[in-house]
């Protein structure tokens, strides 16, 4: 967990930093990017509370009471809320809750991403994926520094592959912010997205981490199929350049991990292409044994689960802890919840699965797909990337954003925008 003093800190001097280089008129775009940038920061929290939940919360301020904009909440806001907060409920009930305060976290995650959705203009919607890909690439480069031995593993992380972990605890964690941050490099139009489209490739590969180049597979597929039940709206010169980009970071990634990471590079194949439970697949074991025991709290489960955090019982080499415990969540997110909820969690999980393959033509919907699918084996959905993502879908729904990509590109929106009464060029 990162320390409460130390991202109040970092946060301040990050703020002071953009008020400082940013032109007066460029200013309100300030907190949509530090918002898009707290996305991708896993743990970082001031007084227990998510900085992605501070930002949101300031952000709605500045635009209820000091711009005078309405809030408008949907059909879909009103379902995901409902969902959730029954779900939440069930650490009333349950009767292995570990950790009480996470009913709060997840229900305050809810409400952050539906006034995200509610609050959002077109404008908005830029530097808020711009300040995901500044913390994603900063991420990887700092992973590929610890893998090449420039850097230290911070939070005394040392992984047994060696494997890095950038600004995170864990290298899955590394690999599926460096996977977010590609899939919204590559559909976006920001000046040098190849360059940060390659950096952001070759942390995924040197995590190591399985679980996000299925999710990130699994993304793509699913905007596919998406796209073929749907049809969308991008013209053939667009698609070429999408499969010229896909291209040209595929194969600026690999040379760089097989010219100057030959022995990484071994380890990257024998991952690929191996999948089964080897003896020496310390995580993969885990992972399996940490299923069998989720299986075994599931089936002692009263009609409405054990309560919120009691999938946290089981432990990390999947034994299960009827003692105190700290820990709240397990790695398999559907597992888990079927766990804390049973049949309450159903509901939670069905809304969850459905608005993130509806919406998975556009740029949230392929990100919450890639997080969920990510979460079958190492749980993100307690985190701000599932969250952010979620508002930014409920964003486009209510800003009639159908196309593709729209608001990521420049011709999307007007060249001149008045905000805060400075016309600015976006």
């Amino acid at each position: 967990m990162i320390g409460t003093l130390f991202v109040l800190l970092l946060a301040l001097a990050a703020v002071a930093i953009l008020v400082m280089v940013f032109p007066a008129g460029w200013r309100p775009l300030i907190l949509p990017f530090s918002i898009g940038s707290s996305f991708a920061l896993i743990g970082a929290s001031v007084g227990g509370v998510n900085l992605f939940t501070i930002l949101t919360m300031l952000f709605v301020f500045t635009r209820i009471f000091h711009m005078r904009r309405r809030v408008y909440f949907g059909a879909i806001s009103g379902v995901l809320f409902v969902v959730t907060v029954v779900f939440a409920l069930t650490s009333v009930s349950g009767d292995l809750v570990t950790k009480y305060s996470l009913a709060f976290q997840l229900v305050g995650l809810c409400i952050s991403a539906l006034l995200l959705g509610a609050t959002i203009e077109r404008r908005d919607v830029r530097p808020l994926v711009g300040g995901l890909i500044f913390i994603t690439v900063l991420a990887s480069l700092v992973g590929i520094g610890q893998s090449f031995g420039f850097l230290p593993l911070f939070h005394g992380q040392v992984d047994l592959d060696g494997r890095p972990a950038g600004l995170y605890r864990e290298p899955d964690w590394l690999g599926l912010m460096c996977a977010v941050g590609l899939v919204a490099s590559l559909r976006s139009r920001f000046k040098g997205r190849l360059l940060w489209s390659s950096i952001l490739f070759v942390g995924l590969l040197l995590s190591l981490a399985r679980a996000s180049w299925i999710a990130f597979a699994g993304s793509f597929l699913a905007f596919f199929l998406c796209a073929l039940l749907f049809g969308v709206k991008r013209s053939q010169g667009m698609r070429r350049r999408g499969v010229f980009s896909i291209t040209v970071v595929g194969v600026v990634g690999v040379f760089f991990v097989l010219k100057f990471h030959p022995e990484v590079f071994e380890q990257l194949v024998s991952r690929a292409t191996t999948w089964e439970v080897g003896d020496n697949d310390i995580s993969a074991q885990a992972r399996v044994r940490q299923m069998a025991a989720l299986h075994e709290l599931a089936s002692t489960a009263p009609w409405h689960g054990h309560g919120l955090s009691a999938q946290g019982r089981v432990t990390v080499w999947g034994g299960i802890n009827y003692g105190p415990s700290n820990a709240a969540v397990a790695s398999n997110w559907l597992l888990g919840d079927w766990v804390d909820g049973r049949y309450l969690a159903v509901p939670f999980i069905c809304v969850l699965c459905c608005v993130a393959l509806l919406y998975a033509r556009r740029l949230p919907g392929q990100l919450a797909v890639l997080v969920l699918i990510n979460s079958i084996f190492s749980n993100a959905t307690f985190m701000p990337i599932l969250w952010g993502s979620l508002g930014l879908i409920l964003g486009y729904v209510r800003l009639g954003i159908t196309d593709l990509d729209s608001g990521l590109h420049r011709e999307v929106v007007n060249e001149e925008v008045l905000i805060s009464h400075a016309s600015i060029q976006v």
